[in-house]
């Protein structure tokens, strides 16, 4: 016991945990590892505890001196508080190790960084002497804080030097912006970590220019020609981009290089190695000057995005969602003379966001039809693992959109000021009246008509009409149309499977809920063994998730949207166009053929909105849907439309009653739809 009432202990009675923590950073740097077990200290250490503090001293001349600890853990704790609310979801740079306490306070902090749901930034830890990290390791239990990759430890009197070398060698890891100096002894003199970022500014910069310059020389003299025979005839090099931050998009983007390996092209994938990197200039770059792509593919995103990427090079962009940062003017008028788009969207983004028309092709999203494909008849498919899906499941519905329409609203305007309370409480309640009355509405024309009624009624003035539009439609109507389907089933008395997200929090479905299912190793089962999967969704079933659950094997029911209705009446006027030798909107508007008029009197009855009165060039988009094979909604897609698909509650449950009865005629009606997909809108087929 010392003069403070004390009693220490050696350190070396914790040597079990300084062992566990070494045996658990060997497997990320077994040379440290060994260098702090073979470690001999230089004093004789010793450890105390009270009920305030931990303490640390050192035995001299037969007495304890206690070490200093300028951050004991409740000072930590308040660091990390601080810093949690300046700098949420910065790259924090510990520089020294004191008792470990800080370090370990913000492994634990929870971060989330804008823009990239599942990066964690990475956590760069420095301590200068080997022996403080040999002592603070009898004190924590770190095994997990050692194998985590985004925390990056540099350990010695170099430990600055190794940071910088590190940062260098590893261009997508994002730089430390924020630093907490403990021990500023691990700083030499002169340095500060404006200084070090500094010198890796100035290093980035001049790689950029190199690797610019390589690549310039490489595509010198293609000309415009080239290129096109190139395209037309040649096996190419492909180079997929994407990012670790969305499951969808990775699968998306293996589908698509493994589509281009099987035509016979060569393709690369770009991505993130780890959850604490971010995609980066240099990486991209350094990809481009070694592969020498002929094509690059993102999704998602275009060229513009990344002003370092070359231009020479021709780019194509698939739209799967409708993102701000796509559908907006900037973006229109960001595409190059080599920039190319396919996917979703094509009509908004030609006619009010400026994307040359001439290089936008309509398609929807692929189907990776190996991926999907049915087992081997007899083989067991059951997915291990703690999920089941029974042998007899009769009706099961696969989505992440759980959330109540009205927690929806509730959720909006706790984000608005007050004043907004009841312009969505107005867009609420019309849309509540049309869905009890068992109807609904997925044209963006009447929409729009709910959401300027509740503007006139509450003579609010809305600062970004496009973003309440966008929560209307893609939100609210969407949990509208939805739940309301669902919901016929469960008053009918039929048992549901709900997989995704959050629907074991909803007050009426919470019973159905199943979990979310992986897309990888579990939705296809989920697929094959339902009697009944539906469809349901306000934009047109016509979807990845129906083209995947159709080529697993799997039997659906449609949801109609009046999109349904239309998209024959388009292919029937293009084909009169065809016929009477009309080829742009001009002719269309001079003709007098009472055939055109009346699908033209249809369409607008439909939509809301006459087509000759729309902002866009309607032949332009007739054609621009013909060349893409009528493919955007399934009443144009599947002869067996009619059979599957429901409207109203009626129709829904005769359909329900009827299919669960009729197991033959749900095979073949799902073989025959599902050899339509493999022709059509596999990755291949597009």
């Amino acid at each position: 016991m010392d003069s403070f009432g004390r009693h220490w202990t050696p350190v070396s009675a914790l040597r079990w945990r300084l062992e566990g923590n070494v045996t658990a950073l060997r497997a990320r740097d077994a040379a440290l590892a060994e260098r702090i077990l073979s470690h001999c200290p230089t004093r004789d250490y010793v450890i105390s505890a009270d009920d305030n503090a931990l303490y640390f001293g050192v035995v001299e001349a037969g007495s304890v001196k206690p070490l200093p600890n300028p951050l004991p853990a409740a000072t930590a704790a308040k660091v990390v508080t601080q810093l949690a609310s300046n700098q949420s979801g910065a790259p924090f740079l510990v520089a020294g190790l004191d008792q470990g306490w800080l370090w370990n306070s913000l492994w634990k902090l929870k971060v989330q960084a804008a823009g990239a749901p599942g990066h964690r930034p990475p956590l760069f830890l420095l301590c200068r002497e080997l022996e403080s990290l040999w002592l603070v390791l009898h004190l924590h239990d770190w095994k997990e804080l050692l194998t985590d990759r985004r925390v990056l430890l540099f350990v010695g009197e170099d430990a600055v030097a190794q940071l910088q070398r590190f940062l260098e060698e590893n261009p997508g890891v994002p730089w430390p912006r924020v630093a907490v100096t403990v021990d500023p002894a691990v700083w030499p003199e002169g340095t500060s970590l404006d200084s070090v970022l500094a010198s890796l500014a100035a290093d980035a910069a001049a790689r950029r220019e190199e690797l610019s310059r390589q690549i310039e020389a490489l595509y010198r003299g293609f000309t415009p020609q080239q290129w096109a025979e190139k395209l037309r005839t040649s096996p190419l090099r492909v180079l997929g981009i994407t990012s670790l931050y969305t499951t969808f998009l990775q699968h998306s983007m293996r589908d698509w290089l493994a589509a281009m390996e099987s035509l016979g092209h060569q393709t690369r994938l770009l991505i993130e190695r780890y959850d604490h990197e971010r995609p980066d200039a240099i990486t991209m770059l350094t990809a481009v000057a070694e592969f020498r792509p002929d094509l690059l593919l993102m999704i998602d995103h275009y060229r513009g995005e990344f002003p370092f990427l070359p231009q020479m090079i021709p780019c194509v962009m698939w739209v799967q969602d409708r993102l701000p940062t796509i559908f907006r003017p900037e973006a229109g008028a960001a595409q190059g003379a080599m920039d190319y788009v396919m996917g979703y969207g094509r009509r908004d983004c030609v006619t009010d966001f400026g994307y040359p028309p001439t290089r936008f092709l309509e398609t929807p999203v692929g189907v990776n039809e190996a991926r999907f494909a049915p087992p081997p008849t007899g083989a067991d498919t059951q997915p291990a693992g703690r999920f089941d899906v029974s042998p007899c499941q009769q009706i099961s519905f696969v989505s992440h959109a759980s959330t109540p329409p009205r927690k929806l609203v509730d959720e909006m305007i706790a984000q608005q000021p007050p004043t907004m309370r009841g312009l969505f409480d107005s867009i609420y309640q019309q849309l509540e009246q049309i869905y009890r009355r068992g109807e609904f509405v997925t044209q963006e024309y009447f929409l729009g008509q709910i959401v300027d009624r509740a503007i006139a009624q509450t003579r609010v003035t809305v600062l970004t009409p496009q973003a309440l539009f966008d929560f209307v439609a893609q939100k609210l109507n969407n949990a509208f149309f939805r739940h309301q389907a669902l919901q016929w089933l469960v008053e009918a008395g039929y048992e549901l499977a709900l997989y995704g997200n959050g629907w074991e929090a909803h007050p009426k479905f919470s019973r159905f809920a199943r979990g979310p299912a992986d897309n990888q190793t579990q939705l296809a089962e989920i697929y094959r063994r339902s009697a009944i999967n539906l469809q349901i969704t306000p934009f047109g079933s016509a979807h990845q998730r129906l083209f995947e659950g159709l080529c697993a094997g799997g039997f659906f029911l449609l949801r109609k949207v009046t999109g349904d209705d239309v998209e024959p009446l388009y292919r029937e006027l293009w084909e009169l166009c065809l016929d009477l030798g009309i080829r742009n909107t001009a002719q269309l508007r001079a003709t007098s053929d009472n055939r055109v008029e009346a699908l033209l009197q249809r369409i607008s009855d439909l939509t809301g909105e006459h087509p000759l009165k729309q902002r866009h060039d309607f032949v332009e988009l007739l054609q621009a849907v013909a060349e893409a094979g009528f493919l955007r909604m399934a009443s144009t897609i599947w002869p067996e439309f009619p059979a599957v698909c429901f409207s109203t509650r009626q129709e829904l449950l005769a359909r329900v009653q009827y299919f669960l009865t009729a197991p033959d005629e749900r095979r073949q009606i799902a073989e025959s739809m599902r050899r339509r997909v493999l022709e059509t809108v596999t990755y291949r087929g597009i």
